[in-house]
């Protein structure tokens, strides 16, 4: 097998990722910051996001073509979200990680969620509904061909 084109070692099962992600949902909708919002893009389909989030993960961990990603949801997302938002969103992830993992095994998790942030963070900042679309359009595309 070709070493460029081997997918990383990962040191967890799939099921444990599962687990991170369900610990971030607790986590979320106890926040008193986060949860109103995240009820406003989630609405009643937190199981579905859950699983979505750990397909995500997985398709960037293991180098596979990411699942599909609702449009809708995102720019909804981007709408509602703000820089702290985001953040505390981070920090949220990181405690459902170290709750799970060790920090050796956690690193490669947290890369992942580091990409993402840097990834929405700029989208946040703008405004011009023309330019979000085209810049969301493109870092899902720079995503899909693991350039991000």
């Amino acid at each position: 097998m070709d070493i460029a084109t081997a997918s990383p070692t990962l040191f967890f099962e799939d099921r444990d990722l599962t687990a991170v992600v369900e610990e971030l949902s607790h986590r979320v909708r106890c926040d008193s910051q986060l949860a109103p919002i995240m009820k406003q893009i989630v609405g009643n389909r937190w199981s579905e996001l859950e699983l979505g989030t750990v397909e995500l993960f997985l398709a960037m961990l293991k180098m596979r073509s990411l699942p599909d990603l609702s449009m809708d949801r995102l720019n909804r997302a981007i709408a509602l979200l703000s820089r702290q938002d985001c953040r505390r969103l981070h920090a949220l992830f990181l405690e459902a990680v170290f709750t799970h993992f060790p920090l050796h095994d956690a690193s490669n998790l947290v890369e992942v969620a580091d990409d993402i942030l840097g990834w929405i963070q700029p989208l946040l900042e703008e405004t011009e509904l023309g330019r979000r679309q085209r810049k969301l359009l493109n870092g899902m595309e720079r995503w899909r061909s693991n350039t991000i």
